[in-house]
Order: structure tokens, then sequence, then C-alpha cells
């Protein structure tokens, strides 16, 4: 059984390793707009209970994105259903 604690710390390291990804995506696209024009592409994933919602500006995107989605929701059912499973 995982202890409330350690589950604590991961959150926090989650939390923590998403800020820095964000900073870092940003500088690259700063440096990369000053050398020249680029062509952004966005997309992302709302969950709203179960269900994603998933927007983007480019079919692609919007095709990695349900992929990470199906992911997401997977490994959030997995969570879900492992004390049921256990009998705990």
């Amino acid at each position: 059984m995982i202890s409330s604690n350690i589950l604590f710390i991961i959150g926090y390291f989650l939390i923590f390793l998403g800020i820095i990804i964000i900073f870092v995506t940003m500088f690259m696209f700063l440096f990369k707009s000053i050398k020249g024009k680029t062509e952004t592409k966005a997309g992302g994933i709302i969950f709203i209970g179960p269900f994603p919602v998933i927007f983007g500006t480019d079919i692609d995107i919007a095709k990695w994105l349900v992929v990470i989605a199906l992911i997401i929701t997977l490994i959030l059912l997995t969570i879900t259903l492992i004390p049921f499973i256990t009998g705990g």
C-alpha cells in the first residue's frame, strides 16, 4: 500500500516537473521566433470528470492528443479500480 506522504511528494514533484517543462518550451519558442518566422501548432485536453475534451489547431496535434487522452484515461481508471480489485 502506498503511503499518503509518498503520494503527496510524487504530486509535488509532478507539478514542479510540469512547471519546468512549461518554462523550457517557452524559451524554446522564444528563441525560435527570434531566428525567423515559425508555424505554431497548439492543442489541449480538458478532463471533465472521466471524459476528455480535446481541442487543437491542427489535425495531427488532435490525433496525438486523442492518444494521450486515452492513455491518461486508462491510467486514471486503473488507479481508481485498484482498491476494488485488491479488496482494500
